[in-house]
């Protein structure tokens, strides 16, 4: 009988600690998970904040530090451990974690990160007690039309030397302005302008310019012929070297838009690949034809002129800036860009076959 009371007793002790098991397995699905204790820090930081002075004068540096913050409230420093970086190097550089120089006057962003964080800072380079001034220049007949190649200088006041010209996008930064400053703005074709401030901190100022003449109407039918620089004609076939399309040229103010026609155009699903942007200049025609820039998976800025080629069987690409002069029937200039022949669809990836950068002749030759 004794070995019979034995073994009934150890099942009622397996029996008990398996109760008690269950029992703990079902208070704590009662009373939900346990708090994280310290082991949190492991999960990384949740917030990273970089200081720092917003700017600095050239030819000096400056010091910045990196605090990463953990989701229960407590700090380090990090700066000694992040991965720095300068949006404009030529602007300022990092010389060590936390230390930067800088250069040229200008604008540049720090970059720092920090595990799965990242943080950064806009810094101005400008010497001490002086300040940045910006704007943009629009003509006075179409506000909404930027004016490039404006020259903008200082004419009085601390950075009375300071000059220089607006971009495609009418924009202009003056770097080291300070007081009672007097700006003035000029370019062919226009009159002159000036605007009078006082700066003590960081000023924008917009500045509108008027035609100093009527401006041309060139609305109409014309054919364009873009021919590939001399030095560029040697890497492409004879059909390839000068591409020939119809133009149907339509004008809202300044504002110009070519639409081409004449030949198999390779047009994306947002309708890019046929036509291209431009504006009537005091002096003639600028035209923009934007480039083609992939990403990934067919996602990709499309180039405004991209033609089909049967033979051989591919893509031309054309891109660049173009400055036309001409009388009205006739308006001739250079495309500074690039001509390139892709043997498949940009769309989908790739780099160019044959690739060539200079200034192609483009023509526009009024054919009503």
């Amino acid at each position: 009988m004794a070995p019979k009371f034995v073994s009934l007793r150890v099942r009622s002790s397996c029996c008990l600690i398996l109760a008690t098991v269950l029992a703990a397995c079902t208070e704590s699905s009662r009373t939900g998970p346990t708090q994280p204790g310290p082991a949190v820090t492991a999960a990384g930081p949740v917030n990273l904040t970089l200081e720092g002075p917003s700017s600095i004068a050239p030819g000096t540096t400056a010091r910045y530090t990196v605090t990463a913050r953990e989701v229960d409230g407590r700090t380090a420093d990090v700066t000694s451990e992040a991965l720095w970086a300068s949006s404009a190097s030529e602007v300022v550089s990092i010389v060590s974690p936390g230390v930067v120089a800088a250069h040229a006057r200008g604008d540049a962003r720090v970059n720092v990160h920090f595990r799965n964080l990242g943080s950064q800072k806009d810094v101005v380079v400008l010497p001490d007690g002086t300040y940045r001034l910006i704007g943009q220049v629009t003509e006075a007949e179409t506000a909404s039309v930027p004016v490039s190649g404006v020259r903008v200088e200082a004419a009085s006041g601390t950075g009375e030397t300071l000059s220089t010209v607006t971009g495609d996008d009418g924009h202009y930064r003056l770097y080291g302005v300070a007081g009672l400053v007097e700006v003035r703005f000029s370019k062919d074709g226009y009159r002159a302008g000036e605007t009078e401030l006082t700066v003590d901190t960081h000023t924008a100022r917009n500045v509108e310019l008027s035609l100093d003449r009527p401006r041309a109407e060139v609305a109409g039918s014309y054919v364009l012929t873009i021919s590939a620089a001399p030095g560029c004609r040697d890497k492409f076939s004879e059909d390839l070297r000068s591409r020939r399309y119809g133009v149907t040229l339509t004008q809202t103010g300044a504002l110009l838009e070519a639409r081409l026609s004449g030949a198999n155009f390779a047009v994306s699903r947002a309708g890019r690949g046929d036509h291209f942007q431009g504006r009537v200049e005091p002096d003639g025609l600028s035209f923009r034809l934007t480039s083609h820039v992939y990403q990934y998976y067919g996602y990709a800025q499309y180039p405004d002129l991209a033609e089909r080629i049967t033979t051989p069987i591919g893509f031309m690409i054309i891109d660049g800036t173009a400055r036309l002069q001409g009388d009205g029937s006739r308006f001739e200039g250079r495309l500074q860009g690039a001509y390139q022949f892709f043997q498949w669809d940009p769309a989908w990836g790739g780099t160019a076959t044959i690739e060539c950068r200079g200034d192609h002749e483009f023509v526009l030759q009024r054919t009503s």
